[in-house]
């Protein structure tokens, strides 16, 4: 044993490595490392005469190979570009999409851009995962973008849709065209919907429009501007079980013909939503924030224009017990008609 091993045990104590992930939400059901943070590695290179000690942390990253975004525009003339893509308990036999939709996971995640100026399609997906790649953030579908202009869409549109990952700035335009069901500026099912929108200037969406959308994470910073069209209920953002926070909805035009939802969540709380409306109906009711089982904080309407044929709520909580309905604010600077 070395002569100097007592001090040297006393210099290599077990070092305090930040855990992986240090700092950032862990979402329930993966690991730190499956959320896309590095394993450590460490190697200890001893000098027993100089007491040298040298720690090295090699941080062990996975390689996600990027896809560069692809573009396609579709006008019904040829329908050969359509593919069959399957969800959870339902395939859509004629869906417009990126290469490769159909296998599970598009081959492009990331910046694809989708037109549609005519012609009928099954369903619209700028871009598609429902496989798991390894992490949220290879998961994870981004900055696509969909503009419609005309045409059909047999059932739902999303611009993004992924099921691992998370849905973030994607961009959906509408000019014209019917959406049959639902249209998504962002999805994801289990991972967050940030900071996506929707732009609506003309065109149906028979359904309800949803800026960003998240079955069970946080629902965060999405948008819808709508200046003219219709639709039946319009979410700026919306989840299921997790949080509905500062998500937006500006209104100078158009019908909802049903409610209308800064930002809502069925079970978790709805935080800093708004309704901005200068112009348009909404034939129904209209909330800042919408929470059907927690609370409702710090959401706003503020109206100068339009018609609003039912209430208005700055925001609006059940559970009376948790502290909903606090800090609401109505602004109207008009009458209402």
């Amino acid at each position: 044993m070395p002569k100097n091993y007592g001090k040297l045990k006393n210099i290599l104590k077990p070092l305090e490595i930040p855990e992986a992930g240090h700092g950032k939400p862990c979402i329930a059901g993966r690991s730190r490392e499956a959320e896309g943070d590095r394993p450590y590695r460490l190697r200890y290179d001893f000098h027993l005469d100089k007491f040298l000690v040298t720690v090295l942390v090699v941080a062990l990253s996975p390689v996600v190979m990027a896809q560069t975004g692809e573009t396609i525009v579709f006008d019904g003339s040829d329908p050969s570009i359509l593919q069959s893509v399957t969800l959870p308990g339902t395939t859509y036999a004629s869906a417009l999409a990126p290469t490769n939709s159909h296998s599970g996971a598009s081959d492009s995640l990331v910046g694809s851009s989708i037109t549609i100026n005519n012609g009928t399609v099954d369903a619209v997906f700028g871009a598609f995962n429902r496989m798991d790649l390894g992490n949220v953030a290879a998961n994870s579908v981004t900055n696509n973008k969909v503009v419609m202009n005309d045409g059909s869409v047999n059932s739902y549109l999303y611009d993004g849709w992924t099921h691992y990952g998370d849905a973030e700035d994607n961009k959906v335009t509408i000019n014209g065209g019917t959406v049959a069901w639902n249209l998504y500026g962002g999805y994801s099912d289990s991972g967050n919907a940030t900071s996506n929108s929707v732009n609506m200037s003309d065109g149906k969406v028979r359904s309800n429009l949803y800026g960003g959308y998240s079955d069970s994470g946080n629902a965060t910073s999405n948008s819808v501007n709508m200046s003219g069209g219709n639709v039946l209920y319009l979410y700026g953002g919306s989840s299921n079980s997790g949080n509905a926070v500062s998500n937006s909805v500006n209104m100078s035009g158009g019908n909802v013909w049903g409610y209308l939802y800064g930002g809502s969540s069925n079970s978790g709380n709805a935080v800093s939503n708004s309704v901005n409306m200068s112009g348009g109906k909404v034939w129904m009711y209209l909330y800042g924030g919408r929470s059907y089982s927690g609370n409702a904080v710090s959401n706003s309407v503020n109206m100068s224009g339009g018609t609003v044929m039912a209430n208005i709520y700055g925001g609006l909580g059940t559970n009376v017990t948790r502290n909903s309905n606090c800090k609401q604010k109505v602004v109207l600077k008009t009458d209402i008609a």
